[in-house]
């Protein structure tokens, strides 16, 4: 027994450092996400997607009201189940992104160490905590932070099969279920699904590509089937299983008039979006990562800045709106560069002042002082 005891304590003492680390990062998170939650108002569908919530939480029979309402419905049927145990609607709801923001924190840190290195990976980390897109939106009971979140393990499993880590029929049909359920939570996840095909593009997965998507299909079609096969009872507001409000989309006759100005007018609110949501501090180390992305020609950098800026140039070309939040599932990556470029950054002023930096403490303290400028920039926490 002594000697198994002496066997294990090297062990457990050498992983310390990454459990403290872990610790803290989930307290800050819970305490960010948590702080007076209840009081913050009621912002944009928050209102509706509670309350269908409660419609199925009182009677789960009313689950198929989604498809009458327009809505894809996991979302609400993960809200109805909170509010088991939640007594307070808004509350409920908005534990769901909670929830659904630290899955999506740990999906963070296990592409980044995939993609570059568990260093940079803690970073991503420490600057998801505090990036004001994503402390806003997993504060709020809106769909956009589940979506999130399967956006962000739909990526891990794709890369997982991609880099050969996976294998195996059952290994698709967990990407395919996952890219289902990333559907059954809003239309939205389709603009992601050319990521998918882009990582298995850089990756020049095997020849039976074509075989192992039957069970990417089947998995996804668990989920999506039912809201194509029931499509014709949606109605309201001219919603379809596909595209909710096509009045916001573009119509090919439009598009054939190459309107400039309107494609103008969206590129400025994206870029104030993308300005105000993740602040000119992060913005700065951002160009540096991106610079760094393109110099690599990397297969990882290239998946990330495609994952970044392939949807959203949709986005801005065939829609006559959007909000903030239809950009939050191509954040991740952009974060993940983020933190690259502080690494980058980090090192090269180490190189620059080797007398003035330690090389094992300055990514750290680099990561805080990021965060720290990014938070009281957008004075956040001043209200």
């Amino acid at each position: 027994m002594k000697a198994d005891s002496q066997f294990h304590l090297p062990s457990l003492s050498k992983n310390y450092p990454t459990i403290l680390a872990g610790i803290l990062l989930l307290f800050i998170f819970l305490t960010s996400r948590l702080w007076n939650l209840e009081q913050f108002p009621v912002v944009s569908d928050e209102a509706m997607y509670i309350n269908l919530g409660q419609i199925v939480s009182e009677d789960f029979s009313d689950m198929a009201l989604f498809r009458k309402e327009g809505k894809h419905p996991l979302f609400m049927w993960l809200t109805a189940v909170s509010l088991q145990a939640i007594a307070d609607p808004l509350l409920a709801g908005r534990t769901v992104s909670i929830l659904s923001g630290l899955a999506s924190l740990y999906a963070i840190f296990l592409i980044g160490r995939m993609l570059y290195s568990k260093r940079i990976a803690w970073v991503a980390c420490w600057i998801y905590l505090f990036c004001p897109f994503m402390l806003f939106f997993d504060r709020l009971a809106l769909v956009e932070s589940l979506l999130c979140t399967t956006g962000l393990w739909t990526a891990w499993s794709a890369l997982k099969l991609a880099r050969g880590e996976w294998e195996g029929a059952s290994s698709y049909f967990i990407l395919g279920t996952i890219m289902g359920l990333s559907f059954f939570t809003k239309a939205g996840a389709l603009l992601f699904y050319p990521v998918i095909f882009f990582i298995f593009y850089l990756w020049k997965i095997r020849s039976d590509l074509i075989r192992s998507l039957v069970w990417v299909i089947l998995g996804a079609g668990i989920w999506i089937a039912p809201l194509l096969l029931f499509g014709k009872e949606i109605g309201f507001f001219s919603r379809t299983a596909l595209m909710q409000l096509p009045q916001i989309f573009m119509a090919p006759g439009e598009l054939a008039t190459l309107p400039w100005g309107h494609w103008g007018n969206n590129f400025l609110a994206m870029t104030v979006f993308y300005i105000s949501y993740l602040t000119l501090p992060l913005g700065f180390v951002l160009c540096l990562g991106i610079v760094s992305a393109i110099k690599d020609k990397k297969r990882e950098a290239w998946a990330l800045l495609f994952w970044a800026f392939f949807p959203p140039l949709l986005i801005l070309f065939f829609t006559k709106g959007f909000y903030s939040r239809y950009l939050l599932m191509f954040v991740p990556p952009l974060i993940l560069l983020s933190a690259r470029g502080c690494v980058d950054l980090g090192e090269f002023l180490i190189h620059r002042w080797p007398s003035r930096f330690s090389t094992k403490k300055f990514w750290e303290a680099g990561a805080i002082s990021l965060v720290l400028l990014v938070t009281l920039s957008d004075g956040f926490f001043l209200s």
